[in-house]
């Protein structure tokens, strides 16, 4: 019963652990974000910004689009690939 106990107190903070980083990396996702929305038009940048601001489901953001989720997901994902594709990347040191 005490290794359960223990086990269960492990796995709670763990889990808090995990939320503070996925927070922490969604920050600085959004910072990159505000930083590019110049190169994104107002749909892209509004998609962007409900997911990774506002953190909203795809469901949610198709909701407010009027588009699927998976149209939503879609979108996402060529914008990313968009914006990772074009910024120039450093030089590699040899």
């Amino acid at each position: 019963m005490t290794e359960d106990v223990e086990l269960f107190f492990k796995l709670v903070e763990e889990n808090q652990n995990l939320r503070r980083t996925i927070f922490q990396n969604e920050q600085v996702i959004w910072d990159i974000i505000k930083k590019l929305r110049y190169r994104l038009d107002p749909r892209q940048y509004k998609v962007l910004k409900l997911r990774f601001h506002e953190r909203k489901t795809y469901e949610e953001v198709g909701d407010e689009l009027g588009v699927t989720r998976e149209r939503i997901r879609q979108l996402e994902w060529q914008t990313l690939e968009r914006l990772k594709n074009e910024t120039p990347t450093s030089p590699r040191q040899n």
